[in-house]
């Protein structure tokens, strides 16, 4: 990559151009806070406001993608790794136009960012191979918002973002298949599940430090499956009390999911009716549940991040 700061001679006055001249790795553009002391900053006056700037393209190079119709970027923030929030993707369909780019601040930190310690604000990606793109970039800034309101209380939450990975355990209800567990850059964990037999089962959770009372509370989260992955599966929450006692969530297909996307599972109410037994005000670990409905062999690999309950 080379970039400098030129002047267009037209009303955007000054841009920072750049350079993209390899197609063997992939390069990106950070706008963040190496020098500063600490080397992050609290910006959580914007986290109503948006993070916004207008992005040309000169020359698509090798980097144009026929199927998005255009040159597809993502965009985050990041909170000193391995927090940041996931990346949005961006397409820009004509050469020679300015694109206006506008992220809200909500949708990234819905997405895992910590607003109060921002390590870079603005990392941008172009996907696919980079040679021979050339880039424009101007009007780089964070708006503020509106008042902050008051959100639903937090009972647990989980983003992957620190030691979480070895404190959630992967085990296996039913059947042989095997699955390992990762931080995913940014992206929650990431399981990678090889299925042998239909019915097997691999669960994925996590034993509380606290109990929790879960009686009518809220759940959610997010989940991502790669392209080409294996999507004939279930996957559901399941919760288990102090004596071991578990509750599910009804499972829900995975063939609905798109790959390639990120889906956030809403659940409106766990509900106050559990199996005899169960104690609801002291639930003591949790987790997800994947099931395989395929016959053959096969891999299925998923992102999982943003693990709510809430009031």
């Amino acid at each position: 990559m080379q970039w400098s700061v030129i002047d267009t001679g037209s009303p955007h006055n000054k841009v920072l151009d750049i350079n993209f001249a390899d197609s063997s790795r992939q390069g990106q553009w950070v706008i963040g806070h190496p020098d500063s002391n600490p080397a992050t900053q609290d910006r959580s006056q914007y986290q109503t406001g948006s993070l916004e700037f207008d992005l040309r393209v000169l020359n698509v190079g090798d980097a144009f993608n026929a199927q998005a119709g255009g040159v597809v970027f993502v965009v985050r923030m990041d909170c000193t790794w391995p927090c940041v929030a996931h990346e949005t993707p961006i397409v820009v369909p004509a050469v020679d136009t300015w694109t206006p780019v506008k992220l809200q601040i909500s949708d990234l930190i819905a997405t895992g960012l910590d607003i109060s310690k921002i390590s870079a604000s603005l990392v941008l990606v172009p996907k696919g191979n980079q040679g021979g793109l050339h880039i424009q970039l101007d009007n780089v800034q964070l708006t503020e918002g509106g008042p902050v309101e008051v959100g639903p209380k937090v009972i647990f939450k989980e983003d992957f973002n620190n030691k979480a990975i070895p404190e959630w355990q992967i085990t296996k209800p039913f059947g042989n298949a095997t699955s390992d567990a990762t931080t995913n850059f940014g992206s929650g964990a990431l399981i990678n599940m090889n299925w042998l037999n239909i019915n097997d089962e691999l669960r994925f959770g996590k034993v509380l430090d606290n109990t929790i009372d879960i009686t009518n509370k809220k759940a959610s989260f997010q989940i991502f499956c790669w392209n080409s992955t294996e999507m004939n599966f279930s996957y559901q929450m399941v919760i288990a009390d102090e004596s071991g006692d578990i509750v599910m969530t009804n499972p829900r297909n995975g063939m609905a999911l798109e790959a390639g996307q990120w889906h956030q599972v809403n659940y409106g109410d766990l509900g106050n009716v559990f199996d005899v037994g169960f104690d609801p005000k002291h639930a003591s670990a949790i987790g997800l549940q994947f099931t395989y409905l395929g016959v053959d062999p096969r891999t299925t690999q998923c992102q999982v991040d943003t693990i709510r309950i809430t009031e």
